[in-house]
């Protein structure tokens, strides 16, 4: 019995040595998430936003589509929109060129509507 709390009593002494300490850093302290957002109005104007900046947003009536860019490139981000309206299906897609995301909005029934949304962006720092 006694042998058994020597080996715990030595375990324990040798887990709190191998845990002292700071934590060790990040292997790569260039990794990260640099977190961009937009609030837009139903006329496409800008109605908050943080992260790296939203330059504008607009909307287009003769696409039926809203226009935000943002002041980087969103290549390689990922990105998720929702709107405030009940019944609306937001979807996304980034343009080829750089920092535009472009958002419509629908219905149920596919009809083009507008409305406000949110949007966020994730991307590699």
């Amino acid at each position: 019995m006694r042998s058994k709390h020597i080996l715990a009593a030595a375990l324990s002494a040798h887990l709190t040595v191998a845990f002292a300490g700071t934590a060790p850093a990040a292997a790569d302290p260039t990794l990260g998430t640099a977190i961009m957002s937009a609030s837009v109005n139903p006329d496409g104007t800008n109605a908050s936003g943080n992260g790296t900046g939203v330059v504008e947003s607009t909307y287009d009536s003769s696409t039926k589509q809203y226009v935000v860019k943002f002041n980087r490139s969103l290549a390689g981000c990922v990105n998720t929109a929702s709107s405030g309206s009940t019944g609306v299906i937001v979807s996304t897609r980034v343009y080829a060129y750089a920092g535009t995301l472009a958002v419509n909005l629908v219905n149920y029934a596919g009809t083009p509507v507008t409305g406000d949304f949110q949007v966020i962006v994730f991307c590699a720092r």
